[in-house]
C-alpha cells in the first residue's frame, strides 16, 4: 500500500494551501459564535485560517457582522501565534 496523503485545506483569506495541522480551524457553534476547534474533529462547518496575524485580522474584518467571536477566542488565537514565533 502507498502512503496516505495529509489532508490539505485552504486559508479563507490568503488562499494559500496547507496541511490541516498548519492552519487554525474555526467552527460555528449552534449559537452562532466562532470557536477555535483545537482538535480539528468537531462536527460542525469548519473555516480554515493560516497562522498569520494578517489573515486573522482580515477574516475578522471581512466577516464583521456575519459571525460573532466567542469572547476570548480571537485573543487565544493571537496568543497562539505569538507563542509559535
Amino acid at each position: 500500500m502507498g502512503k496516505r496523503s495529509k489532508p490539505v485545506r485552504m486559508c479563507l483569506c490568503c488562499r494559500q494551501r496547507g496541511g490541516k495541522d498548519e492552519l487554525f480551524r474555526l467552527i460555528r457553534s449552534e449559537e452562532g459564535f466562532l470557536i477555535w476547534d483545537r482538535t480539528g474533529k468537531a462536527q460542525a462547518r469548519g473555516y480554515y485560517i493560516c497562522r498569520k496575524a494578517d489573515c486573522l485580522q482580515t477574516f475578522d474584518l471581512r466577516k464583521k457582522g456575519q459571525l460573532k467571536w466567542l469572547p476570548g477566542t480571537l485573543e487565544e488565537l493571537i496568543s497562539a501565534l505569538v507563542a509559535d514565533n
